[in-house]
């Protein structure tokens, strides 16, 4: 299935402790989101990337990470919004096919492959959203202050990654409806939950973290070199 992607990079990464966004930071030679970026532009079934990014670090994106690395996909580089919700429908609103499904990838997300996004377009086929997930190894315990009072069973839970794939129509309104009614999510699945569409899973892959934290970005170096 041909689908294009929207990268969002407009984070400011301030719980990574550094002076520049995460997603720009140097992982095996190049940034971050150069990475992330180049796992789209090698998969031939994404016709166009669109990276949405800080309006102030749109020029650096552009010649530091597009131009630099050849990556001839990427069809816009636009600004984003205050949340991330601004900035995903920023990059709805700048595509210009809307038949084609659409891939909402993490900038801070270098390390997916071929394989999680061949699986999340297979899911777009049944679904209003596709979404790729890991079990949980750790025992999950609901606490309240110092007291814990539930353990969850993990076999019914799974940590969600990027990319997630929607239908573009469907979910430019779900934006639009979720900010009239001022809601706020941490992804975009969770708005097609909340008003009753189809969210399917398909099994994501353990290195594709997310740099959160400088342990995290070791952790991505140790992988690259094996």
């Amino acid at each position: 299935m041909k689908a294009q992607a929207i990268i969002v990079a407009a984070g400011r990464g301030s719980r990574f402790g550094s002076d520049m966004p995460k997603q720009f930071l140097e992982l095996k030679g190049k940034p971050i989101l150069a990475h992330a970026v180049a796992a789209f532009e090698a998969h031939a079934d994404i016709e166009s990337v669109i990276i949405v990014g800080a309006e102030d670090w749109l020029f650096y994106i552009a010649e530091d990470i597009v131009s630099k690395y050849g990556l001839t996909k990427v069809q816009k580089i636009i600004p984003g919004g205050k949340e991330r919700q601004d900035s995903v429908e920023a990059g709805l609103t700048a595509l210009d096919d809307t038949s084609l499904p659409v891939l909402i990838h993490d900038g801070a997300r270098p390390l997916v492959n071929a394989g999680v996004i061949d699986r999340v377009l297979a899911g777009m086929a049944e679904a209003d959203a596709c979404i790729p997930a890991v079990p949980l190894h750790d025992t999950i315990k609901r606490v309240q202050g110092r007291e814990v009072v539930q353990t969850i069973d993990r076999e019914t839970l799974r940590a969600v990654q990027t990319p997630q794939g929607f239908w573009p129509e469907a979910l430019a309104g779900l934006l639009q409806q979720a900010r009239t009614e001022a809601l706020h999510v941490t992804d975009e699945a969770s708005l097609t939950e909340h008003y009753g569409g189809r969210v399917h899973w398909v099994e994501g892959d353990p290195a594709n973290l997310k740099i959160t934290t400088t342990f995290d970005l070791k952790i991505a170096h140790l992988i690259l070199e094996e």
